[in-house]
């Protein structure tokens, strides 16, 4: 799964998101920023008991320092959660532990809220990057960022993990929302709180077909399971929280709340360690989980394990081929089609790490419930890829 790159921002810069390569350009912005701000900070301010102090220092406007803490807080939760999760996932595909990650429903409503924090940032930020007017050309920097770093992510995970390698993960998810949503963003407040309630409500309503096709199944709309990845996070229902965060953020300005979440400041170690998470969490996204599997597979390979789930040896692979299709052929009448199912399920129970124990009977129900997923989405990719009649 997976997080955002740094996309709340100043309202008085004409762009912030830099990238590595803009940090010649810092200074100047930082200077404009400055000097916007003196000129936006006069409607937002209301009077009140620091009055007196602002003639002899002046306070400067919450917006103008160019971050929002909170923003960087909820997104610095957000990464550091997701480093767990990650963590916890890594453990159990070196067979370090037996908690089972993918099946277990804690685990995955885990994995679902802390993608849904992402996304909804991503509406938030949009709303307090662009509230005074379109800024285009920061907008579409950090867009090209989230891109290549998703275009990354699929190639790396398609020679890592060739079955279960990440077609449309969390960053191709929070691509196609920022552009969906940040048309929105000026709009009357009902058209991004209807869209996110349409989002939300149209896969119990609407299947097709036509979305089980590779080319459109990230969609999410299919009436099939999808092919097996190890972040799957489609349009539908995801980007409907993207929508939610732009409401809600219109909805806080409106009622003038942006003084009070904006002017708020990490400034404990903990709260500034957890807030700069946030302005890296992209980076911490992309670094995280080689780090973590280049640590664990040291310490599965001093273990004795190799460092790698057992693998299924020449004999034992074609010992479970031959007992799967005989008892896969009387129940499909293909024995082509249960060949394809047959290898898929081999495929994704050695990548699960469960081959050893599934051939000595050694699954627990957990194991037992995940080797049946398997088996069913093979079943389900041999259906969708099989000659139409």
């Amino acid at each position: 799964m997976e997080p955002e790159t740094e996309d709340e921002k100043e309202t008085g810069t004409e762009a912030e998101g830099k990238t590595e390569a803009d940090t010649t350009a810092e200074s100047e912005a930082d200077t404009n920023a400055e000097a916007e701000a003196e000129t936006e900070a006069a409607p937002m301010a209301e009077a009140g008991p620091e009055d007196d102090d602002a003639e002899a220092v002046p306070t400067p406007s919450p917006l103008s320092s160019g971050r929002i803490d909170l923003l960087d807080m909820v997104r610095g939760i957000a990464i550091l959660a997701m480093v767990v999760y990650h963590f916890s996932w890594d453990l159990s595909f070196y067979q370090l532990v037996s908690w089972p990650v993918e099946t277990n429903a804690g685990w995955q409503w885990f994995a679902r809220l802390i993608a849904g924090s992402f996304l909804t940032v991503v509406g938030v930020s949009l709303v307090v990057a662009h509230q005074n007017g379109y800024r285009w050309k920061g907008f579409l920097i950090r867009l090209g960022i989230i891109v290549a770093a998703a275009a990354a992510i699929s190639g790396a995970t398609y020679f890592a993990f060739p079955n279960a390698w990440i077609y449309f993960g969390i960053l191709h998810c929070i691509a196609a929302a920022s552009l969906l949503a940040v048309l929105t963003v000026r709009l009357p407040i009902a058209v991004p709180a209807v869209l996110a309630v349409v989002f939300f409500a149209l896969p119990q309503f609407v299947r097709a077909d036509i979305f089980n096709e590779p080319f459109l199944v990230w969609v999410g709309l299919g009436t099939l399971p999808p092919p097996r990845a190890n972040d799957y996070v489609p349009i539908f229902p995801w980007v409907g929280c993207t929508f939610a965060g732009v409401a809600l953020a219109r909805l806080a300005l409106r009622f003038r709340a942006r003084e009070a979440w904006a002017a708020w400041r990490a400034r404990t170690k903990v709260t500034r360690a957890v807030a700069w998470s946030g302005r890296q969490s992209l980076w911490i996204y992309l670094a995280h989980q080689p780090i973590l599997l280049g640590l664990l597979w040291g310490v599965a390979f001093a273990l004795g394990t190799g460092g790698a789930t057992p693998a299924a040896t020449d004999a034992q692979r074609a010992s479970f081929m031959r007992a799967c299709v005989d008892q896969c052929t009387p129940r499909v009448g293909d024995a082509g089609s249960c060949e394809a199912i047959c290898g898929c399920s081999a495929d994704n129970v050695e990548q699960a790490g469960l081959w050893e124990r599934m051939i000595t009977q050694n699954l627990t129900s957990d194991d037992q419930a995940q080797v049946d997923a398997i088996v069913r989405s093979c079943g389900m990719e041999a259906r969708r890829e099989a000659p139409q009649p």
